[in-house]
């Protein structure tokens, strides 16, 4: 089933994969009108259905498609036989654990950031994700969220390790509007010469975030956590004065 986050992948379809936004331009080409114009389309953002239509897939279509951006796992399959183009987008989201796996309950007490630093109360049961016997407290590590059972506050189908990088100097930084709190926060930043990008589903920490300024960001050093691609899904301060 596609809209099982993290499970299906079927690479006889795949067409082309992105961790970047994707504009309807970019599909087009991808595909070509004659394939857009001949097809099915169907579009899923997290489980959930999502609105892509066709008349996003034109050349003329520079903006990124609704649900795809920096850090989403966005991948586009082409089904001949059932005549379906599917276009499929996953987030990963930064989660931290208030607890360690309790055996007895079998589930482990994870705060997600999904729309924001305060973050929402997942309790992640062995019997729908069996790392969770990994996880401890106060650790942070990967999510991936499911909206198709539960549209409201989904289902956590994953939890894997986060790369840490501890006591980093930040050289340099940029700001943009973050689109779903529609507030300026801290998008890009420069550690040891490397530039490292946001994942469109970084919310924490919001003191670092959101409160930045130069001062703040160049006097300090940070604990950066990034996805498996590369983006980071969060920053917090190492050490110094918030």
């Amino acid at each position: 089933d596609k809209t099982d986050i993290g499970t299906y992948v079927d690479h006889t379809l795949l067409v082309e994969s992105y961790t970047t936004g994707v504009t309807g331009k970019t599909v087009y080409d991808l595909l070509k009108s004659g394939v857009i114009d001949k097809n099915k389309l169907e579009s899923y953002v997290d489980g959930k259905e999502n609105s892509i239509k066709k008349t996003d897939l034109v050349r003329s279509n520079n903006n990124d498609l609704t649900g795809t951006g920096d850090g989403v796992e966005t991948t586009v399959y082409l089904d001949t036989d059932l005549e379906k183009i599917s276009i499929i987008s996953i987030n990963t989201y930064l989660g931290k654990a208030t607890a360690d796996y309790s055996e007895s309950k079998e589930y482990a007490p994870i705060t997600v950031y999904v729309s924001d630093a305060n973050g929402k109360n997942f309790n992640v049961d062995i019997e729908d994700v069996d790392s969770v016997v990994d996880v401890k407290k106060d650790s942070f590590y990967q999510i991936r969220i499911s909206n198709k059972d539960n549209d409201t506050l989904g289902e956590v189908k994953a939890v894997s390790a986060v790369e840490v990088l501890e006591d980093s100097t930040v050289t340099k930084f940029s700001t943009s509007k973050n689109d779903e709190t529609n507030k300026d926060q801290v998008s890009k930043v420069t550690i040891g010469g490397e530039e490292y990008k946001a994942n469109v589903k970084a919310f924490y920490d919001k003191d670092v975030l959101n409160e930045y300024n130069e001062s703040l960001l160049t006097d300090n050093t940070y604990t950066v956590y990034l996805d498996a691609n590369g983006y980071f899904l969060g920053i917090e301060l190492f050490e110094g004065t918030k």
